[in-house]
């Protein structure tokens, strides 16, 4: 299934700046390259040969700010020098090529161009650059990406037959990005006619979560992770099947007691707790009822210690807590949702 998967959705001073990638077979396109993207593509690289396996690889560019284009030219060196492969731009900024060639690339290092499959809009954001966002099909469904933008105006005549809306939004007050509190019924309004709306490039997460309680919209990295999603995301880690098991909501989707979940639990040995903190670049979620720091993978990947058991049950090659290890853990969490699933499991 193809779809809209995000690297980061923060601002330029934010952990993971605004970028995605939508995978095609034996093409990626990816979506803007800040600074600190190719970091993450690097790292994908090195661990599942993400970029080494693509025949085709595009980078789309919305516009010129640094945590959209900042590690660019080194992406292009990799792909170029130490892959051997070729580069195409889609991107209509202007001086991005000679952008690039004040970082000493040569002009047959890459090629800017167009893709009949992506249809720019141009858009309002920063005084003196030139920013756009686009139409796309993915997987048969048309996705609007506003880029960075301070209106949807420019959008709303698109939005037609749209599927999913991909937006930029600020908690803070901001005369260059969209003010999610100001444009929240619009948006609501939008998601009510069918829409899914997804916030990215945002600012504060934690407030942003509570504006939109209870509405439809979500933030643009909480997508929903069916069966297949989610054996082909744990088998690109190659973890030690001897130390973990995947609990919870993604057990209950490989169970097939549900048919999606949001993020993937997984539950670890001792040994190996400290193993991931050491080898990924984790980033901490909460502290749970046990008292234990919960760490993020990726954005996607959660893991802890607490609920790990030796004994599991194999799903399509991967450790999973056994069906008795799942209700004793959602009784043991008792929330709303958890009340809600045991009845699913039941």
């Amino acid at each position: 299934m193809k779809k809209l998967t995000f690297l980061g959705i923060d601002t330029g001073f934010g952990i993971n700046n605004n970028a995605a990638y939508v995978e095609d077979g034996d093409k990626l396109i990816i979506i803007d390259c800040g600074g600190t993207v190719f970091s993450e593509l690097f790292k994908k690289d090195q661990e599942t040969g993400f970029l080494k396996n693509k025949k085709e690889i595009e980078v789309v560019i919305t516009h010129m700010h640094d945590d959209h284009t900042g590690s660019l030219s080194t992406l292009i060196y990799y792909i170029v020098f130490k892959l051997g492969k070729s580069i195409k731009l889609v991107a209509k900024c202007k001086n991005l090529k000679e952008r690039l060639l004040m970082t000493g690339l040569r002009e047959e290092d890459f090629e800017i161009s167009e893709d009949k499959d992506i249809e720019f809009i141009e858009t309002v954001h920063s005084a003196g650059l030139d920013c756009y966002g686009f139409k796309m099909d993915v997987d048969g469904k048309k996705i609007i990406y506003t880029g960075d933008t301070a209106t949807l105006d420019p959008f709303i005549p698109y939005l037609d037959g749209c599927a999913e809306l991909y937006t930029d939004v600020t908690y803070a007050p901001s005369k260059v990005h969209l003010d999610l509190r100001e444009n929240l019924d619009l948006l609501k309004e939008i998601s009510n006619k069918g829409i899914d709306v997804y916030l990215m490039h945002i600012d504060n997460e934690q407030e942003i979560k509570r504006v939109i309680d209870g509405t439809n919209i979500r933030l643009a990295n909480e997508d929903k992770l069916y069966k297949e999603d989610i054996v082909r995301i744990v088998n690109c880690y190659n973890f030690d099947p001897r130390k973990y098991e995947i609990i919870s909501g993604a057990a209950m989707v490989l169970y097939g007691f549900k048919e999606w979940t949001r993020d993937i639990d997984l539950a670890v040995t001792e040994d190996y707790y400290v193993e991931l903190l050491r080898k990924y670049k984790c980033l901490f979620e909460k502290v749970n009822a046990q008292g234990e720091c919960i760490f993020y993978i990726d954005n996607i990947l959660n893991f802890g210690r607490s609920f790990y058991n030796e004994e599991h049950t194999m799903i399509d090659g991967l450790p999973v807590q056994t069906k008795e290890d799942l209700i004793t853990l959602k009784k043991a969490l008792n929330r709303p949702k958890d009340k809600r699933e045991l009845e699913l499991i039941k």
